[in-house]
């Protein structure tokens, strides 16, 4: 999971400034380190930093600010290569001349037999392009081969000095979006939340489709005739559940009214649970910042509770999801959350997206309790994450996921020390997400049942 984004235009320029205030909207979508490419007197050139402000210091020193007509960018959140990471954009050439390309999500090289030997997909992508490109007669001859070769998952930009093609994988496993203008402006980008200050009509935003290679040159957008092998979409449910900033959309879905469905169909399960409690008594629904806030409103109006921001996020700890290892997540869940005293001797409800390693949920109680909280109750409104993804999460292994070692709501809750525990299960979601059999739910789903 990484975040790209492009702007292409036969006229139209924007300052590098502005463009990497763009780019840092997607920031939620990778952390370790971000860059952009762009055309400097029919150069193509780049910048590749860990930090935003340091980007923003070389443009300043180096390019004064300067304004492009063709740039593209990217936010890494490294899933492969995690001892060597490789920054994007990479700047390359083969038989069709120079390019720089980026691309969003995660090729399983484990799955290609003829791949093996390669340490990270960037490296086999740009092998790719350019050791086969003297197999075809176009760019798009072999873009059509790279899409036929490798299955999922990837949303791909690549930049020439004259031309732009944006592809999405096969199955659409990741969200691609443009807007465009009045002066054939194009915007791609993997998160239309990047488009929020911007005044836009909603019949100028389009949706990348699966298994599409768009060819983009002179403000002439092409959509290529291609014979591609066919595979069923499977869009990745956990950019609903978490990836996704809640003003985006994906599949046409808008992703706050999704979170607002499902908080509000687990908050109606729920509802009966809590008359135990007197009114004095009655538990306050707290979302986990900043995710679960979207779930916990809606949760909260369902079971008719009250719902207070008690937690709110330390603005220094980023996702810990997304960390390199236990370690730093570990040191980094504890400090994760700053606690108002309205909460001492309260009973709470925790609203969470989703339960993957469990390290902030067991630090995050442990604190509670320490803090002064009385009973605590979490509900986590993603099913139970059981198996790895190959496509773009960092799940690598079954036995660090929770859910495998206390594999029961039971047992989870007695592990956490809280007083109850519930997810939102796979079927649950199946009758509740429009279009659900477009899902990759592999994570999620401990058999073939759901396998597509």
């Amino acid at each position: 999971m990484c975040g790209i984004l492009g702007f292409f235009s036969p006229q139209e320029k924007i300052s590098l400034n502005n463009f990497s205030s763009m780019l840092y909207q997607l920031k939620h979508r990778g952390q370790d380190g971000c860059g952009i490419s762009f055309l400097k007197d029919d150069i193509l050139e780049k910048i590749n930093e860990k930090k935003f402000n340091t980007m923003n210091t070389i443009i300043d020193d180096k390019y004064n600010n300067n304004s492009f007509k063709n740039i593209i960018g990217y936010v890494q959140y490294i899933t492969s290569s995690k001892e060597y990471p490789i920054l994007q954009p990479r700047i390359s050439s083969n038989k069709f001349g120079n390019y720089s390309f980026v691309f969003n999500g995660n090729i399983p090289i484990h799955l290609y037999e003829k791949y093996k030997h390669y340490t990270g997909d960037t490296l086999l992508i740009e092998d790719f392009l350019n050791i086969n490109s003297n197999k075809h007669s176009s760019w798009e001859n072999l873009l059509k081969d790279f899409m036929n070769t490798f299955r999922r998952s990837y949303s791909l930009i690549v930049q020439t000095n004259d031309t732009f093609y944006i592809l999405r994988d096969r199955c659409g496993v990741r969200p691609l979006y443009y807007l465009v203008n009045k002066m054939n402006t194009y915007i791609f980008t993997s998160e239309t939340c990047v488009f929020d200050t911007i005044f836009y009509e909603k019949n100028n935003l389009f949706e990348v489709k699966p298994g599409e290679i768009l060819t983009l040159k002179e403000g002439v957008l092409k959509k290529n005739n291609t014979e591609l092998l066919q595979l069923k979409e499977s869009h990745c449910l956990f950019e609903h559940i978490y990836f996704l900033n809640n003003k985006s959309l994906f599949s046409n879905m808008p992703v706050k009214e999704y979170r607002y469905i499902i908080g509000e169909k687990m908050g109606l399960l729920d509802k009966d649970f809590y008359k135990k409690y007197n009114n004095d008594e009655k538990p306050i629904v707290i979302g986990i910042p900043n995710t679960g806030k979207d779930y916990a409103k809606s949760y909260a109006n369902a079971c008719s509770l009250e719902y207070s921001e008690y937690i709110t996020k330390n603005k220094n700890v980023e996702r810990t999801f997304i960390l390199k290892n236990n370690e730093e997540r570990n040191k980094y869940s504890r400090k994760k959350y700053l606690f108002d005293e309205k909460m001492i001797n309260k009973n709470i409800i925790l609203v969470d997206d989703s339960l993957v390693r469990g390290i902030t949920m067991n630090n995050l109680v442990k604190n509670l309790k320490v803090f002064g909280v009385n009973d605590i109750h979490v509900r986590i409104t993603s099913p139970p994450v059981k198996k790895p993804c190959n496509y773009g999460i960092d799940i690598p292994t079954k036995k660090e996921l929770i859910y495998n070692t206390h594999s029961s709501e039971k047992e989870l809750t007695k592990y956490f020390g809280c007083s109850s525990l519930k997810y939102f299960n796979l079927e649950q979601h199946k009758e509740v997400v429009p279009n659900f059999n477009k899902k990759c739910i592999e994570c999620f789903s401990s058999n073939d049942k759901y396998e597509w």
